[in-house]
């Protein structure tokens, strides 16, 4: 086990960094989610008053 993280230590540099952005990109894409949900709610209370 030891032989292969030394030999294969920059894949899982690649593997943790990919991680990483993919854990970025679904947090930033549920919170635009969200927004939206917001600013159509904000936009409907504004149209009734």
């Amino acid at each position: 086990m030891k032989e292969f993280l030394s030999e294969n230590s920059i894949y899982i540099v690649f593997l943790i960094i990919l991680v990483i952005w993919l854990g970025i990109f679904l947090f930033m894409n549920s919170m635009d989610k969200r927004l939206k949900e917001i600013k159509k709610e904000v936009e409907e209370i504004k149209d009734e008053e």
